[in-house]
């Protein structure tokens, strides 16, 4: 703003010095004019050069620290400084000292650890097998010999059903027969007691006395054997009365013993269960144990594994190698930085620029980058709101398109190209001042033309036009009181 101040100052002076403005001295029409010699600036065809320069650090967004895991001498350094190294690749080895010697002791011992596990794994699930096998058939042979227990007292149940049928049966008819030996007796002796009356009334002499007399003995010979009769079926009434106690008697015996055997078998078979579940939470409980045992080899194998793999350290990122501190014969240590990695991924460039310049550039802009000779584009990610309280800059942030023709580190130059489209800029020379206002002189007719313009911000050797002009005029690049208005011109730069 001072240097805009000054120099309004001075053409003020010059433009006062020299009559210009409403206060041009009047020339004879009659003398012939001579055109002057002016340069110009078309804003149809010349676009303001409003080109700035800054300077920064390439920067990587990633970086990466190359540090051994385990301790070691340092053997073989497989790369130089500006390396550019792939992700995994091999860049440090570490050689014999006591940590690798017992490294390798561990390792040994893991494998055959780990041997060991696998052979003892392999024994306790056959031992599981055979023990669950076991107690499995139990269980089926107790639950079979359950189930056939049931089965016989339900066949005894059937045969006893079967038997005291038979045996009522048995008793029916001894009691029918009981009882037809007894009426046959009892109407006999009926028949007896009748014959002895009708005897007892009639004489010796009387006719029919000897007949009655012989039915007499008949009947009572016959009494006798029908005595004989119902007495014996008497007697088999109570044998098959004593047929059926004894039949219930047995069932009895028998039923109890079978409902031991039922009790006895389902005691067994519930024990054989026991047993069962008992050999599953032992394998489950074995089984556990084999598997942990096995882990925990497999976990040391591999970590000592590790331990032999983390002699050759690799690189953690792919990129270019920008420093390395380490050196063949020394000791390396965990956390022991031996080299630095600069990805080549992103490169984050960070710059500032005048507060003016803030004005001429935007997010999306493309910046042109010279670095080691080559040139390569980039485009602004970022610009921050407010200065910067350290440079009183305003920072802003480039991403570059072709990261990996620039070595990460290394001092660039930057190249801003504004676009000016929108606006209208002429060259700061062609301003002049009279009485507080700013004018151009313009080519109209090959001849001066002298317009009132408002003018903007100072960039460069440029001034922004915010209003007067409309983008299509000639300015006159020299701000001299000696051009004139109506002054005859020759333009030399057309």
């Amino acid at each position: 703003m001072k240097k805009y101040t000054l120099l309004i100052a001075t053409l003020l002076l010059a433009f006062t010095l020299g009559g210009c403005g409403e206060e041009k001295v009047a020339r004879e029409t009659s003398v012939q004019q001579t055109a002057k010699e002016v340069e110009i600036f078309d804003l149809s065809r010349e676009k303001a050069q409003l080109t700035f320069t800054k300077t920064a650090i390439a920067n990587s967004e990633s970086s990466s620290y190359v540090m051994p895991q385990v301790s070691g001498n340092i053997t073989d350094i497989k790369v130089k400084g500006g390396d550019k190294v792939e992700k995994g690749q091999t860049l440090v080895s570490l050689g014999e000292s006591l940590s690798t010697d017992i490294s390798n002791i561990q390792y040994q011992s893991a494998k055959e650890g780990l041997s060991l596990s696998e052979q003892a794994k392999t024994i306790t699930e056959d031992s599981i097998k055979y023990s669950l096998s076991t107690a499995s058939d139990g269980v089926y042979t107790a639950y079979n010999s359950y189930l056939n227990a049931v089965q016989t007292k339900t066949n005894a149940e059937n045969t006893f059903d079967l038997q005291y049928d038979n045996a009522l049966l048995a008793l029916d008819n001894a009691e029918e027969n009981y009882r037809t030996a007894k009426d046959n007796y009892n109407d006999l002796q009926d028949t007896i007691d009748d014959l002895e009356n009708d005897l007892y009334r009639l004489s010796p002499n009387d006719a029919g006395y000897s007949q009655i007399e012989s039915s007499l003995d008949q009947a009572e010979s016959q009494l006798s054997s029908l005595r004989m009769a119902k007495n014996a079926a008497d007697n088999g009434v109570e044998q098959a009365e004593n047929a059926i106690d004894l039949l219930e008697e047995n069932f009895d015996a028998q039923l109890n013993q079978l409902d031991f055997a039922i009790n006895n078998a389902y005691s067994q078979y519930q024990i054989a269960r026991k047993q069962y579940y008992q050999a599953a939470n032992s394998a489950d409980l074995q089984k556990i144990q084999s598997e942990s045992a096995l882990l925990q080899a497999e976990t040391s194998a591999k970590t000592t594994q590790l331990q032999q793999q983390y002699r050759n350290i690799k690189a953690p990122i792919a990129g270019i190698i920008t420093e390395i501190s380490a050196e063949e014969g020394n000791m390396a240590s965990p956390g022991q930085v031996l080299m630095t990695i600069e990805s080549q991924d992103s490169l984050l460039i960070k710059t500032g620029i005048n507060f003016d310049e803030k004005e001429l550039v935007a997010i999306g802009d493309t910046v042109t980058i010279e670095a080691d000779g080559k040139t390569v584009e980039g485009e602004i990610s970022a610009i921050l709101p407010s200065a910067n309280s350290q440079t009183k800059k305003i920072d802003l942030e480039i991403i570059v398109e072709e990261p990996e023709k620039i070595i990460p580190g290394s001092f660039i130059k930057i190249n801003f190209n504004p676009d000016t489209k929108s606006a209208i800029y002429i060259p700061l020379n062609s301003i002049f001042t009279a009485k507080g206002e700013n004018y151009v002189r313009l080519v109209e007719n090959d001849s001066i033309a002298i317009k009132t313009v408002e003018v903007g911000k100072v960039f460069g050797d440029y001034i922004e036009i915010l209003g007067g002009l409309n983008g299509n005029e000639k300015i006159i690049k020299a701000s001299t009181a000696f051009l004139e208005e109506g002054d005859k011109i020759k333009i030399v730069n057309d």
